[in-house]
């Protein structure tokens, strides 16, 4: 059985996992459990996965391109090592990406419609 989503259902899921995202980035600050980051790890990925597909569709490559990375360095099957400090900003940069992605995904299809 295969789960269908009309256009407008699978736009609003992206950016409510954008959303979600963002929120779980901005609450690395606060000390969490491992669990927490393994979450994280995951719905980042996802989102990032997905978003980036959204802006291949629009020809968006540079966003595209910076999702994928995105992707890569959260990646929870082959987790990237790095120190809390750079963790930190890590998280923060790809919270203001997630957050400048939604707004240019939504400008894009606002004006372009039919390209999703």
């Amino acid at each position: 059985m295969v789960l269908a989503m009309s256009d407008t259902s699978y736009k609003t899921f992206k950016k409510v996992l954008g959303i979600i995202s963002i929120l779980m980035l901005l609450g690395t600050l606060a000390d969490n459990p491992y669990s927490y980051y393994v979450l994280l790890r995951w719905v980042v990925c996802i989102a990032a996965i997905s978003i980036a597909l959204s802006f291949k569709a629009l020809n968006k490559e540079g966003w595209f391109i910076t999702l994928l990375i995105t992707a890569f360095l959260f990646n929870p099957l082959i987790p990237v090592h790095l120190n809390k400090q750079l963790w930190t900003v890590l998280d923060l940069v790809t919270a203001a990406i997630f957050l400048v992605s939604i707004f240019k995904l939504e400008n894009n299809t606002k004006r372009f419609p039919a390209n999703e």
